[in-house]
C-alpha cells in the first residue's frame, strides 16, 4: 500500500479507494464536511493537496484519522522531491 501512496495524489486515492465505493458525490461530501466543493475537485485532481484542515474533516466521513490522511500527502510529496531531485541532478530513477 505503501507503493500507492507514493505514486498516486493522495486525491486520486480518496477518490478511488473512499469516495466512489461509498457512491457518494464530490458535492456530497462536501455538504457532509462541511468544505468547499471546488477544493475538494483540485484535491481529487491531484492540483492540491491534503490540508490540515480537510483531513480533520475527513475522519467526520471515513474511517480514518487525519494522520492517516496527512501521511499519505507527506509520503507522496517526499517521493515527488526526490523525483524532481533525481531529473534536476540527471539521476535515474
Amino acid at each position: 500500500m505503501l507503493q500507492e501512496y507514493k505514486e498516486n495524489h493522495p486525491g486520486w486515492i480518496l477518490y478511488e479507494n473512499y469516495i466512489k465505493p461509498l457512491n457518494i458525490t464530490q458535492r456530497e461530501l462536501a455538504n457532509k464536511i462541511k468544505y468547499p466543493l471546488e477544493e475538494i475537485n483540485e484535491v481529487i485532481a491531484g492540483r492540491m493537496p491534503i490540508t490540515a484542515k480537510l483531513a480533520v474533516r475527513l475522519t467526520k466521513v471515513f474511517p480514518k484519522t487525519a494522520r492517516f490522511w496527512l501521511d499519505m500527502q507527506v509520503t507522496y510529496d517526499i517521493e515527488q522531491e526526490f523525483k524532481l531531485w533525481k531529473e534536476e541532478n540527471g539521476q535515474e530513477e
